[in-house]
């Protein structure tokens, strides 16, 4: 099965023999007991269909695919690359302005900043390029020259996160600012948790003084 360079194969799963993923022995989980499990592909074999699965282990956050084929589960890793586009989907799963708003409410509440959100179309990149079907969602946050943009592009449950020095909702001029989506694992959880301990033992968001 070929795992167009998404995936590493690991190995056959059998008893007393571990694969880790980190300090994670993923022989331990399967798909059932997990929150999260993302199909990747079918492929049709002799007797029904072979499919390969993506499963994210949330206490751990680990992530790892797996398969049955002939009876025997095959454990594979991803690819950094292919990590990261998971981990956007999932944490694009369920976006939208309240679940913003709650993530956010110390920014609001406490310093001032403000929450709007645009629909911008279909996605494209900073030279206003086509990549990819809408809609593309920006929440915003902004306080003087402060504005962060958190693009949620619906249809591939994909996160971006942006800095711009205006609250524009353009997306060739957001996606031109500067881009912190790795930074914090397109977590929005990650991103506010971190920002709001920043505005508490700082007073200083992204370094701006608030």
């Amino acid at each position: 099965m070929k795992n167009r360079n998404k995936l590493i194969f690991l190995g056959f799963a059998e008893e007393g023999r571990p694969f880790y993923i980190g300090q994670t022995d993923i022989t331990q989980y399967t798909a059932e007991p997990v929150r999260f499990s993302y199909l990747l592909f079918t492929k049709k074999a002799r007797v029904g269909e072979v499919s390969l699965k993506v499963i994210r282990l949330p206490e751990e956050d680990v992530f790892f695919g797996e398969c049955v084929k002939n009876g025997k589960r095959a454990l594979y890793a991803l690819s950094e690359a292919f990590e990261r586009k998971v981990r956007m989907r999932e944490a694009g799963r369920d976006v939208t302005y309240e679940t913003v708003r709650v993530y956010f409410a110390p920014l609001l509440e406490t310093y001032g900043f403000r929450l709007a959100r645009y629909e911008l179309g279909d996605a494209v990149d900073r030279n206003g390029e086509f990549f990819f079907y809408g809609p593309v969602y920006d929440y915003l946050l902004y306080k003087e020259n402060i504005c962060l943009h958190i693009l949620f592009l619906a249809q591939r449950g994909e996160l971006d996160f942006f800095l711009t020095e205006q609250p524009l909702a353009d997306q060739p001029y957001i996606r031109g600012g500067k881009d912190i989506g790795a930074k914090y694992g397109y977590s929005i959880s990650v991103l506010s948790r971190a920002l709001c301990q920043e505005l508490e033992e700082k007073g200083t968001a992204f370094g701006f003084a608030c």
